[in-house]
């Protein structure tokens, strides 16, 4: 039998106390700058700092994409294809529809009818006044 060299019974709990520590001081710099962030965000929100989030509510309804042909080929001579939604702002802040978009169309556009039979109009944003709808 052979003895083992003098100080190596301990080296294997040494090891492990080093990598503990090496990990806790990686995982320190993270944490507290993640503690410093909510404390900085929670005073912010509690100020009432500037851009303070308001929650708005809106309620789409009676989304319809009337089908623009029966078969694939018909509907890629067509071109396009108009969507009919109804948007209710039911808070009391007023809002827009800025933009649209769809991953199956090259472009989309707001149009605003003036009317059930009325003309359309090209437009860059949808206002929807506070408790308003938008058919």
């Amino acid at each position: 039998m052979t003895a083992a060299p003098a100080g190596t019974s301990h080296a294997p709990a040494a090891v492990a106390r080093g990598r503990l520590s090496d990990a806790v001081r990686a995982a320190a710099g993270p944490l507290i700058c993640a503690v410093i962030l909510i404390a900085l965000l929670s005073t912010w929100v509690g100020i009432g700092g500037v851009g303070t989030l308001t929650r708005i509510r809106l309620q789409i309804s009676l989304a319809a994409v009337p089908m623009r042909a029966y078969t694939k080929q018909a509907a890629s001579r067509i071109g396009t294809a108009t969507t009919f939604l109804t948007i209710r702002n039911l808070s009391g802040t007023a809002d827009a529809l800025a933009a649209v978009r769809s991953p199956i169309t090259r472009r989309a556009v707001l149009i605003e009818r003036t009317g059930l039979a009325g003309r359309t109009i090209t437009v860059s944003s949808l206002g929807i006044r506070p408790t308003a709808r938008l058919p």
